[in-house]
């Protein structure tokens, strides 16, 4: 233990020593370091004195040194001659004669006890002196023109050494382009000349470091003339050939050394020598010396290797060399073994070793100096371990293994055993068993298995196979408002082992999402919301699920929407007199693209700062002529409308004034009425103050007797009204009036025709005849009064009439007088609602105007008491009785019961008697047996002989002789012997209760405990009758009639009642077992959480409201009123038994209006106490109930907002309908707090009267009288016979008389009595007043200012959401839309959100609307067609059916008189307009017979505007088009279809290039997916993602092709392209057909240097589109141009309309690229715009795609640094506009130099990086992408082609998204 803590404390001071120079003491063990060597080469100089081999080394203990030569042992203390130092093992070589002995390679070993230092190696060289070998040379004879070669052929010797030629006297050989010396030091003579001849080429060598120079013999050249056949001088001349080198020569350099290439040619004449780089430029550092014979590269790197050319050339030809050029790296370490490591005994010790280098090194391993020896395999590998993955996918299982030798690794299957063979299973390198896509089978045990010749080794692993992990259900792109909350939904599956771990993560345009509601993000179990939504939280949202294996993701895109930005850049042009047009810019849409401006204006005489609307226009539009009026100081400003709202206005332009001129027109709307009967008043509509046109307007009033008078009496006025008087009574007058100002008279006026004043009339109608029907029904005829006697308009007739006497009682009645108004000029009618058995009288009178003539003489007549055989089913219910109104049960005995009642209110007729009919009503319903009782006064009746102890219903009902009226029912029962109870009544409520409890206990002693019990019954019963009571104040006027009941009923409601108001709640004296009651006269609302406790009928909390079927017949005072109407049954079927309903008292409540109050209490209590309901829930059942029957209106209702914690959006349809908190007393407030009822006291402070606030008024208004009530009625009376009333006093008047409307309403009186007492009330600001006094609220203000929130949302849930809910309600939506036409108005929108709200309620439209012709007066109406109830009649055949014509007219002027309207419908027909292309053939002289110069002027603009859009071309309806969002295809198959056949949408596929590319999907695929199955990995591979690619990995060679044929056709291809004139055909034959070879050669990693040499067709454009369409299965320059014409001209539209508002640099490349391109037009100066401002628009560098040199710059000549590494096209001048050519750069390699068409030059770059392999760079991530998915048509659903950064990666660019959904927004605004 001691040596081992020694070595430990050793290794520990040897570690920290070394790290940080620190001392350590003597005694301390220490592991030897070299602390000083000699490395490197060591030459011995001759003036060296000697030579330092250093080593020295520290250590504990000292250590020892041993050295190596050359592999050898060598000990420097066994030779004399070394120097030695003793205490290292340093030693010295002297300078001696024989060193040469000690040249060789040396290594210092220093060691100690704890280990061994090696040094590094060291070599000691020693040079020998060079010497030129004696020899003798002969001479050198050659012809002029010949060349030669004269050799040097040095010695060799220490580096550096220098090579000269020179003569004998030390002169230079004078070299040049012919003569030259090589590198190796010969003379080579390309040709040569008679000059060359010498005696004395002497080759020297120079050797610098060891100071010597020697030199060859010298040599003899004699150069002969040549001598041709005819002795004359001749010099054949010849092409060039290579001297040097001699082969073709591989040249091997290490990196950072100087690369020298030599290419020495001879020729006649001399050659030049040209020098070349296949498939790229020359490095700048080359140099090129001797002549151009010689080239150099300093500091070679490995982007210098390659292949070089060397071209020799003359007249008579050429010759080429190549070299290739190898760039070697000496060994360098990738991760070099540390100095030393500390370890325990036992452990495992890892030294990592890995060096790199060209070639790679061979790694050695040595201890202490010596190979490590032999070892059997160590499995690193920890055992049993077990791996997890998914299906499909592949894993690698670890096996590691230590050896030596090395191991051979072998895997087999365990459990269960099988082999591994096949393409699945991989062995890696390391030992490592990988497993390619995964399958269920390959679960289970593996064993690995390591053996060498020392031993074996084997581990153990095991396989899982888990599901995987994905999302079912992504996240859908959607469209939110600003400001509301959008959520999106992530459903994760993944395998329920890694449920645990599962995290689903959200990411925004790449960054993480935090769940923090303060920051407007909240998550939960894949749902993320995002709350209050603003323009910054538009983006790319992605789901991201993940595990510790695998992850999925998926996104949606969330686009905000909101209203526009005001519009800019408003100015004026075109100024005319009376005209200006108006230009402004539309600013940012907010992804909702403006369908509308709205122009206003605004003058500052009349009325300054008020901005009035001037006219609209559509979204495309950016400017408008408006029409001015004179002598106005205009200022204009613009709104920008889209479907989410109007923008805030525009700033204003510029003030233009108009000239004055003389009016345009005349008043309208001349009206001529006589309110006193000698005079004549006469009003008109007058000129708006913008129309006078200039100062001083005035009237010239002019008129006339028609017929009688010739000349006009004249009067000049400057008000709108003049009263002419002393006129004869109602004679017809004509009437004109004239506009003149200061600068002339309006045009010539119409002549209008009108009476003077009316006078009552003076006859009664004669004639009167009186005709009895029936009992009920009378028929009344007149005599016509004649005209002369009616001194005024017919107005009608009124028939009165009132009952004289009762002939049943003989009693005469007071005076009560009804009447009925019959408009129009009628002589009979009917009179209904007559009493039976009755006298009468009736009088008739004429009216007019001015009022009521006098009456006819009095006519009696009595009406028949009637028999049944004379009674229809309609009139039944008048004939017979009415209920009795009371009905007791009393007097139980044994066997028999006495009933007592009371007699009807109305017998209608001579009552004959009564039927009594009873049954048993005990578990089930007995028998029904019945009694008549013939004596009519009877009132008490015994029924005997009943059975014992049981329980009865009893059914009364009142005869007379036509028959029995509904009956009244009652319970009671019989008792037994035992308890028969013969002195006092008992009620049936005691009887019961008594009866229940005798039936549970023992007869005797129940007898005493039941007295007791029955004693405190009474008493408590008698409390709780004094103390509870409260009534609901309902109005009297909801009371209606019976039903008849059924006397042969088989099982009675349990909810029946009834009707007196005196007794006691049903179930009341159950309440005490159940609820314990406060002291106070409040009703407790202790709740009991154990009981499932319900509303009782009066809002009390009681036990099981129904379950218990023997019920007393007491009944509650609410049930009195209500239990008849049809509207409560139908709430009880609303409520499904057995369901957590609404309790019926609080169905009730709600929707007849009785109590807000028990709204909020119940659900406080079933929420919170039984969790029953939430709010949504109940707000949506509320919303889903439906009245059926006579009860025609829904009454929804909701709960209060501050309570409402659970909602999650603010849907205002609910909460509109909220309780009022408001109007709720502070004292209520705290009972509902504290969760309490209050008493009824309490409660009746908001007593319900629906909504009413002043629906009983108890008191007069203060200083107010009944007298004085009646002078303001009859003050009111007569200002409704002038036309002139003041409008403020009528509305003073009728607020103070307020409290007599009431009454009069509430007492019963009659409408036609109210028309005729308060004429004001019936008109619109009369109704006014009295509502707004009634409910607090303004009646016309409250619906316009909640239709402008909410009506355009209502119309738009209808035409989007609502045409789902049922065929119906679509055919509804669709008829309105054809109705209505082209109307836009406020008014036609209201019109047809009724009609659809009636749809879609499935309720009558005749129930609200009556339609009559439009020529109908009200007189001629058929009441008996019209509801009895507020009934709107249309005076249309339909509401909205207007004609198209006149929806023209009215649409562009909408204040025309209908009169004119109408003249000019007609005008148009007569003309044949039918559609509105037939506008734009109507001239301005056609309409003049109709309307003024100006108005026709102004409506046949509007026309022809309108002719111009499409949606209106071709017909008056147009359907919209369809949006872009319908253009998304969502399954197979699935097809697009128009929204009509007369709309065409515009051909849009910015979202349709968007498909899945279903027709690649293989056979078996589709199969898989129309079964809904997943199918298996095989399977799925059939379409795996290589971005697009349809053929990327090829398998299989074509059929009938080898390797061998594959090779020869490249060949070919190599041949073919050496010629100019290769058949185009045949190449693309064999780039098809050699298309696997070539994609093999990509997948490979070969180099595009290697490839354009191997493929030179494959980068010309031909060869470039055959392997694109192979690749990709797309035309490459076809499909871009295709989709050029398309898009292209509309994206550039695109970008100088809408994108230059995106930002101002945008602006600025808009308007550069204008600039630059300046007048040119055609298709590729177009694609060049779109390209850079595609660059511009997404913020990406020019320079990243374009590199531009000199127009005359050749390939070699460009600057290759600056040039990026991805596919770049180099611009050949100054821009892409001037530019006349350009070339394709890949990897800095120019692979195509003279490309004319920038069309082909943006395909064949594009291409590139899909041929070759090549990731977008990010810096033109978004701009590659759009041109990929929306000009070439690739959309791949997955993966990305962006290189990788340390931003996430998406699947498609949410930048390019956004742009596409612009771009189709754009589209369809245009449309």
């Amino acid at each position: 233990m001691r040596g081992l803590r020694s070595l430990i404390v050793g290794l520990l001071s040897a570690t920290f020593s070394t790290a940080f120079g620190l001392y350590f003491p003597p005694h301390v063990e220490q592991l030897p370091t070299i602390t000083a060597q000699t490395s490197g080469s060591l030459i011995a100089l001759p003036y060296d004195e000697n030579f330092l081999f250093k080593c020295e080394a520290k250590g504990n203990p000292r250590p020892t040194y041993r050295w190596t030569k050359d592999g050898m042992d060598f000990d420097p203390r066994k030779d004399p001659r070394l120097i030695k130092d003793e205490s290292s093992g340093t030693f010295v070589i002297p300078n001696i004669r024989d060193k040469v002995k000690y040249q060789g390679k040396y290594r210092c070993y220093a060691s100690n006890k704890l280990g061994t230092a090696i040094s590094e190696e060291s070599e000691f060289i020693v040079p020998m002196v060079p010497k030129f070998p004696k020899e003798k040379i002969e001479p050198v004879v050659v012809t002029v023109g010949d060349s030669v070669v004269l050799e040097c052929n040095p010695p060799q010797g220490i580096p550096p050494w220098q090579l000269y030629w020179m003569t004998k006297d030390l002169r230079h050989i004078e070299q040049n382009e012919r003569v030259s010396m090589g590198l190796n030091g010969n003379l080579y003579f390309s040709n040569t000349v008679e000059l060359d001849s010498h005696d004395d080429y002497c080759c020297f060598a120079s050797f610098s470091k060891i100071r010597t120079i020697v030199q060859k013999p010298s040599m003899v050249l004699r150069v002969k003339p040549s001598q041709g056949d005819d002795n004359t001088m001749s010099v054949q001349k010849r092409k060039p050939s290579i001297l040097v080198p001699s082969s073709h020569s591989t040249t091997y350099l290490k990196k950072g050394e100087e690369l020298e290439l030599e290419c020495i040619a001879e020729g006649l004449p001399t050659p030049e020598v040209e020098w070349i780089k296949m498939w790229d430029n020359l490095p700048k550092r080359t140099q090129i010396k001797n002549y151009g014979k010689l080239l150099t590269i300093p500091n070679i790197t490995n982007q210098d290797e390659g292949k070089y050319m060397c071209k020799a050339k003359n007249d008579l030809g050429e010759a080429v060399h190549h070299f290739q050029v190898v760039v070697e790296e000496p060994p360098r370490w990738q991760e070099e073994p540390v100095k030393s490591q500390l370890a325990e005994i036992g452990s495992d010790i890892h030294i990592k070793c890995s060096a790199t280098g060209k070639p790679q090194p061979t790694i050695t391993w040595k201890r202490n100096g010596h190979p490590l020896d032999d070892h059997p395999p160590l499995i690193l590998t920890r055992n049993y371990l077990d791996y997890a993955t998914m299906l499909g996918r592949s894993v690698i299982m670890d096996c590691k293994v230590f050896s030596s030798p090395p191991a051979t690794i072998n895997w087999r299957r365990e459990d269960p055993e099988g082999s591994l063979d096949g393409e699945r299973y991989s062995l890696l390198k390391n030992g490592s068993l990988q497993i390619h896509k995964v399958e269920m089978e390959d679960m289970g045990q593996y064993e690995c298995l390591a053996n060498n010749s020392e031993g074996t080794a084997s581990l153990t692993t095991e396989l899982f196979i888990k599901d995987s992990t994905r999302i079912v259900e992504p996240p859908q792109d959607m469209k939110v408002k600003r400001g509301s909350m959008a959520e999106l939904e992530c459903q994760v599956e993944c395998d329920p082992t890694l449920r645990r771990e599962l995290k689903i993560l959200w990411m925004k345009d790449g960054m993480h999402i935090l769940s923090n509601v303060s920051e407007g993000y909240f998550t939960d179990d894949g749902i993320l919301q995002i709350i209050n939504v603003s323009h910054s939280d538009q983006g790319n949202y992605t789901c991201v699920v993940r595990t510790s294996l695998d992850q999925d993701t998926a996104s949606a895109y969330v686009t905000v929407l909101d209203v526009p930005d005001p519009p800019v850049e408003l100015t004026l042009s075109d100024r005319k007199d009376r005209s200006v047009r108006l230009h402004w810019a539309a600013a940012s849409d907010h992804n909702s693209p403006i369908t509308e401006f709205i122009i206003q204006y605004e003058e500052n005489h009349w009325e300054p700062e008020k901005w009035k609307e001037l006219l609209r226009v559509a979204g495309s539009q950016f400017s408008a002529p408006v029409t001015l009026y004179g002598h106005i100081n205009y200022q204009f400003r613009v709104i920008a409308v889209n479907a989410i709202g109007e923008s805030h206005p525009s700033m204003p332009s510029d003030r233009y004034k108009t000239p004055p001129c003389a009016p345009d027109r005349n008043p309208e709307n001349i009206k001529i009425e006589g309110h006193l009967p000698h005079q004549m008043d006469i009003s008109w509509e007058p000129l708006l103050p913008v129309e006078h046109n200039g100062p001083g307007l005035e009237y010239k009033l002019s008129y006339r007797l028609l017929g009688v008078e010739d000349s006009w009496k004249e009067q000049m006025v400057k008000r709108h009204s003049f009263v002419v008087r002393d006129t004869p009574t109602f004679v017809p007058y004509e009437v004109k009036i004239q506009a003149f100002n200061r600068h002339g008279w309006a045009p010539e006026p119409k002549v209008v025709t009108g009476y003077s004043g009316e006078d009552m009339p003076l006859a009664a109608p004669e004639d009167v005849f009186v005709e009895v029907l029936n009992f009920t029904l009378l028929r009344v005829s007149w005599s016509p009064v004649p005209q002369t006697t009616l001194r005024g308009h017919l107005g009608g007739y009124t028939v009165h009439w009132w009952q004289t006497q009762s002939l049943l009682t003989s009693k005469r009645m007071p005076s009560e007088r009804q009447s009925l108004t019959i408009p129009g000029n009628r002589s009979h009618t009917m009179v209904p609602g007559l009493k039976p058995f009755s006298e009468y009288s009736l009088t008739v009178n004429v009216f007019n105007r001015r009022g009521n003539g006098p009456s006819s003489s009095p006519i009696s007549f009595t009406t028949p008491q009637g028999g049944k055989n004379t009674l229809t089913v309609d009139i039944l219910k008048f004939s017979v009785p009415e209920q009795p109104p009371i009905l007791k049960a009393t007097n139980f005995q044994k066997d028999s019961i006495t009933l007592v009642w009371a007699p009807p209110h109305e017998t209608n007729g001579f009552l004959t008697g009564y039927l009594l009919q009873y049954q048993t009503f005990n578990e089930t319903l007995g028998k029904l047996n019945s009694v008549n009782i013939s004596a009519p006064d009877t009132t008490q009746w015994v029924l005997r002989d009943l059975q014992e102890d049981n329980w009865y219903k009893f059914y009364l009902s009142a005869c007379t002789q036509v028959g029995c009226g509904s009956a009244i029912s009652e319970e009671g029962g019989t008792v037994s012997e035992a308890y028969e109870l013969s002195t006092s009544e008992v009620t049936s409520s005691e009887l019961m209760s008594s009866k229940q409890l005798v039936a549970s206990q023992k007869w005797f002693v129940v007898m005493l405990c039941v007295v007791a019990l029955l004693t405190l019954l009474a008493l408590i019963g008698c409390f709780v009758l004094k103390n509870k009571g409260g009534k609901y104040a309902v109005k009297e006027k909801e009371h209606t009639k019976a039903d008849p009941e059924s006397h042969t009923r088989g099982e009675e409601s349990p909810y029946e009642y009834s009707d007196n108001d005196e007794k006691p709640l049903k179930s009341s004296q159950q309440l005490f077992r159940d609820i314990k009651e406060d002291d106070s006269s409040e009703d407790s609302s202790v709740m009991s959480e154990e009981d499932d406790c319900e509303f009782n009928e009066d809002g009390s909390f009681i036990g099981e409201y129904s379950g218990y079927k023997r019920r007393v017949s007491t009944e509650g005072p609410l049930r009195t009123i209500y239990s008849r109407t049809q509207t409560f049954k139908q709430l009880f079927q609303y409520i499904e038994p057995k369901k957590p309903g609404l309790p019926p008292c609080l169905e009730h409540d709600i929707f007849e209006g009785v109590l807000s109050y028990d709204v909020a209490l119940y659900l406080k209590y079933f929420i919170k106490k039984k969790q029953w309901l939430t709010y949504s829930v109940l707000n949506r059942r509320i919303k889903q109930f439906k009245y059926k029957g006579t009860d025609a209106l829904t009454k929804p209702c909701a709960v209060n907002s501050k309570q409402d914690v659970y909602k999650r959006q603010d849907i205002d349809w609910v909460d509109t309908f909220l309780i009022p908190w408001d109007k709720f007393p502070e004292e209520l407030m705290q009972f509902l707090e504290r969760e309490k009822r209050p008493s009824p006291e309490q409660r009746a402070a908001i007593q319900d009267t629906y909504g009413c606030v002043n629906w009983d008024v108890k008191f007069l208004p203060l200083e107010e009288t009944p007298e004085s009530q009646q002078e303001k009625k009859e003050k009111l009376k007569m200002m409704s016979r002038n036309n002139d009333a003041n409008l403020e006093e009528v509305k003073s008047l009728m607020k103070l008389t307020f409290y007599t409307q009431r009454k009069q309403v509430n007492q019963g009186e009659n409408i036609k009595y109210l028309l005729e007492e308060w004429p004001f009330w019936f008109n619109e600001l009369g109704m006014a007043v009295h509502f707004k006094e009634l409910t607090g609220i303004g009646l016309k203000e409250t619906f316009t200012r909640n239709l402008e929130v909410k009506g355009k949302r209502l119309l738009n849930y209808f035409s989007s959401v609502g045409v789902n809910k049922n065929k119906k309600f679509m055919e509804a939506v669709t008829k309105c839309k054809v109705m209505r036409e082209q109307a836009s108005s406020c008014s036609e929108d209201v019109k047809e959100m009724l009609l659809l709200l009636l749809s879609y309620f499935n309720e009558k439209e005749d129930a609200m609307f009556h339609y009559v012709e439009d020529t109908c007066l009200a007189e001629e109406v058929d009441m008996d067609k019209v509801n009895l109830t507020p009934t709107l009649v249309a005076c249309e055949m339909t509401d909205l059916e207007t004609t198209f014509l006149r929806t023209a007219i009215t649409e562009v002027l909408p204040d025309l008189p209908e009169v004119t309207k109408d003249i000019l419908e007609e005008t148009l027909q007569s003309l044949g307009v039918e559609t509105y292309d037939d506008f734009q053939f109507i001239e301005e002289s056609d309409l003049l017979s109709a309307l003024r110069p100006i108005q026709a002027r102004k409506v046949l603009a509007a026309w022809k505007r309108k002719c111009q859009t499409p949606e209106t071309s071709s017909s008056s309806v147009s359907a919209s088009p369809v949006p872009p969002a319908t253009l998304r295809h969502s399954s197979p198959g699935s097809s697009q279809s128009s929204s009509s056949s007369s709309s065409k949408s515009p051909d849009i596929d910015w979202v349709d290039t968007f498909l899945i590319p279903w027709d690649k999907f293989p056979e078996e695929l589709m199969q898989f997916l129309e079964r809904e199955k997943r199918p298996s990995p095989e399977q799925r591979a059939a379409i795996q993602d290589t971005y697009g690619c349809v053929n990327w990995d090829v398998k299989f060679l074509p059929l009938e092709e080898t390797p061998e044929s594959q090779q020869e056709k490249k060949e070919k291809l190599k041949m073919m392209s050496r010629n100019n004139d290769a058949n185009l055909e045949e190449v693309k034959s064999l780039m098809k057909l050699t298309f696997y070879t070539q994609r093999k050669q990509v997948n490979q990693g070969e180099n595009i240097k290697y490839l354009l040499e191997e493929w030179p067709f494959w980068f010309n454009e031909l060869g470039m589109a055959v392997h694109f369409k192979e690749l990709t299965g797309i035309g490459l320059k076809e499909t871009f141009t295709r989709n050029l014409e398309v898009k292209g001209k509309r994206l550039l539209n695109y970008f100088s309309s809408v994108g230059v508002n995106k930002n101002k640099k945008f602006m600025e490349a808009v308007t550069k690229c204008k600039v630059m391109r300046e007048q040119a037009s055609s298709c590729s100066e177009d694609v060049k715009e779109m390209l850079l401002l595609l660059l511009s628009y997404f913020n990406e560098k020019e320079d990243a795609m374009f590199h531009y040199v000199e127009d005359t710059c050749l390939a070699e000549e460009v600057d290759m640094d600056k040039v990026n590494l991805t596919p770049t096209l180099v611009a050949c001048g100054g821009s892409c506009f001037t530019a006349k050519r350009f070339m394709l750069c890949v990897d800095r390699n120019v692979v195509h130099d003279n490309i004319p068409s920038f069309i082909s030059a943006i395909c064949m770059m594009f291409g590139s990086y899909y041929c070759f392999n090549i990731h977008y760079p990010s810096e033109l991530a978004s701009t590659l992408e759009f041109l990929q998915r929306c000009f070439f048509a690739i959309n791949p659903e997955k993966g990305t082609k962006v290189e990788k950064t340390n931003t996430v990666r998406l699947h498609v660019n949410p930048r390019v998204l956004t742009l596409i959904q612009d771009l189709s927004d754009h589209e369809w605004c245009d449309v």
